[in-house]
Formats: structure tokens, sequence, C-alpha cells
């Protein structure tokens, strides 16, 4: 069973489930919990093999990810929740959704795609591999901050929330994040999840993201969907630690409320 925390006061508030990102842990959320615990009951566990949750696997797949989100929901006993998948957390959730859309209230892709990986990103995945496999404090010194904004990176604020998220990374097993890298990318497109009317979909998304192309996205986003929006904010790709006061306004307002 997947470690997890919870946040808010159980009663009649909508459970909230947070998946994190490659390279973090439930701590990513730190932001965000206390503009969202007034309105959500928030689940938010480690994913395979990050935190306190164990992996055995050597390619982590969305699929396997999605069971084990799976069994940890259904033993809480919620009929459905809203989930909120940060990156690699958007596709461990769209493939939860696939196997179980009845569990889902509402999906917020944060900085996420529906997309598979192009040939040149996977290509860029296994350069990955080999850096971590050779030096892991070198790949997430120099891989982090390019997942902040660049207008704002250098601000003392920015430089703050970038060791902050190298702190969570460089405390992450290497063996972990190869097992996730090879799991992304053998992922399938998921563009026909979006085609669930029962379910809300909210992309959030950072226009100085670079690790996620928002215009691509925008381009083949399904047209006239009346419960399909998306935001794209002034960010990178960490908008939980970049705007977290926008970014936990668009998913109180966005998401279906029961």
């Amino acid at each position: 069973m997947l470690y997890y925390k919870t946040a808010g006061k159980k009663g009649d508030k909508p459970p909230l489930v947070l998946l994190h990102g490659l390279m973090e842990t439930h701590e990513i959320w730190v932001d965000l919990i206390p503009l969202l615990e007034d309105t959500f009951q928030l689940i938010i566990p480690d994913l395979p093999g990050y935190g306190s949750s164990q992996i055995h696997q050597e390619i982590n797949s969305m699929e396997y990810q999605a069971e084990e989100v799976y069994s940890l929901l259904s033993s809480l006993g919620y009929p459905k929740y809203h989930v909120v998948g940060h990156s690699m957390g958007g596709y461990v959730a769209l493939a939860l959704v696939e196997k179980y859309p009845k569990i889902c209230e509402s999906l917020c892709l944060f900085y996420s795609s529906f997309l598979a990986d192009t040939e040149e990103k996977k290509n860029q995945r296994l350069k990955s591999i080999d850096v971590i496999s050779e030096n892991f404090e070198k790949y997430v010194s120099g891989g982090i901050p390019p997942l902040f904004g660049s207008s704002r990176r250098e601000t003392p604020f920015m430089r703050e929330k970038i060791e902050y998220a190298k702190d969570i990374a460089l405390h992450s097993e290497p063996f972990t994040t190869i097992a996730c890298l090879k799991g992304i990318m053998e992922r399938k497109d998921r563009t026909f999840v979006l085609q669930n009317e029962d379910i809300q979909f909210v992309l959030i998304m950072g226009n100085q993201d670079e690790a996620i192309d928002s215009r691509d996205l925008i381009k083949v986003l399904p047209n006239k969907k009346p419960y399909i929006s998306y935001y794209l904010l002034d960010s990178g790709h960490n908008g939980h630690l970049e705007c977290p006061t926008i970014c936990a306004s668009i998913i109180s307002h966005s998401l279906k409320l029961h």
C-alpha cells in the first residue's frame, strides 16, 4: 500500500488526490496544501519508489502506478475522487481514469500531458538515464532549475523554491527515477480519455514550461467540449511552487464540487 498523508477535516468536503511528479514526494505540495485544505479533504500519496512508498519494478509503468493508487483509494472508501496529477502524476492519473473511470469525478492535468512521447523526447530520456547512472547529483543539479520559469528563476524567492525541489529530488533513489523514466517513455497517447463526458477535465499549463509544450496540447485538445477547460499561466513547470495561489484558485473553482 502506498504511503500517504491527509489534510483538511473530514466531513462533507470532497476528496482531492494530489499525485506528484518525477523525483518528487508528497512534500512537494507544501504551498498548495494550506490553500486547498479548507475546500477539500486532501489525500497526498508518495508514488511507488518515492518517499516512503516502496518499489520493486525495473520499469515503473504508469499502469502499475495507477493500480497502486487505485488500491489506496479503494481502501479509503470514498465513492469518487477529484484528482490532480503533476507531470508524471498526470500520466498516472490518465492511466487510472482509463481503467477505472467511475472512481474519478474530475481530473486536473497539472503541467502534464495526455500525449505520448515523441521519438525526440524518448531519446532525451535515454540520455537522462545515462547521466543518472553516472552521476545522479549532477542530473538533479542540472535538471531541476530549468523546470522553473526563466523570467524569475534568479530571484531570491525562486532560488529558494529551486533548492527545495532539488533537496527532495536528491533524497530519492536513482533506481526509482530510471524506472519511472522507462515507464514514461513507453506510455501511450491518452487523448481518448478526454472524451469521457462524465469527468470534468482541467488543464493547468505554463507558458515558460520547458518540459511540456503547452502549444502542442492546446492544438489537439478536443474542440467545443464544455467539460474541458484549460489555463495558461505565466510560469515554468512547477506552478505548485511558483504560483500556488492562482493554481489553488483554479483547482478550487474549476472542479465539480458537490
